[in-house]
C-alpha cells in the first residue's frame, strides 16, 4: 500500500471524516472519558489505516523515524499526528466530541505518564 504524503493529506482526511464526525460539544474536560468500546473504534481505525502512515518524528526523537507504521510500533504520538490532530482541527474540538454528544464522566482513570 502507498504511504500517504502527510497527516492532512486528502486520503487520510477522507478516511477520518468518513469515520469521525462532530457529534456535539462537551464543555467539561472531566466529562470526556473514553469508553472501552470507543477506544476499540480508534484501534479499528488505526488497524485499517496505519499501513499508509509513517513515523513523522525526526530521527533524533524516534528510532522508527520515517518507517511505515504497524500496530507493533504504533503509539499515542503517532495517533496524535495521524488521527487526533487532523480530526479535531476543523472544529477545534476534543476528540471525544467526535465520538459522543453526551458527557461521559469517568468511572476510573488511567494516566499515560
Amino acid at each position: 500500500p502507498a504511504l500517504w504524503e502527510h497527516p492532512e493529506s486528502e486520503p487520510n482526511m477522507a478516511e477520518i471524516h468518513g469515520a469521525f464526525r462532530l457529534r456535539g460539544r462537551i464543555p467539561l474536560t472531566e466529562h470526556r472519558a473514553l469508553t472501552p468500546k470507543q477506544l476499540a473504534s480508534i484501534l479499528e481505525f488505526a488497524t485499517r489505516n496505519c499501513e499508509h502512515w509513517f513515523d513523522t518524528a525526526p530521527p533524533e526523537r524516534s528510532k522508527t523515524a520515517g518507517e511505515t507504521l504497524t500496530l507493533d510500533i504504533l503509539n499515542l504520538y503517532h495517533l496524535n499526528d495521524w488521527l487526533i490532530k487532523p480530526a479535531t482541527k476543523q472544529h477545534n474540538c476534543a476528540f471525544l466530541e467526535l465520538l459522543s454528544a453526551e458527557p461521559q464522566p469517568p468511572k476510573w482513570f488511567v494516566s499515560h505518564w
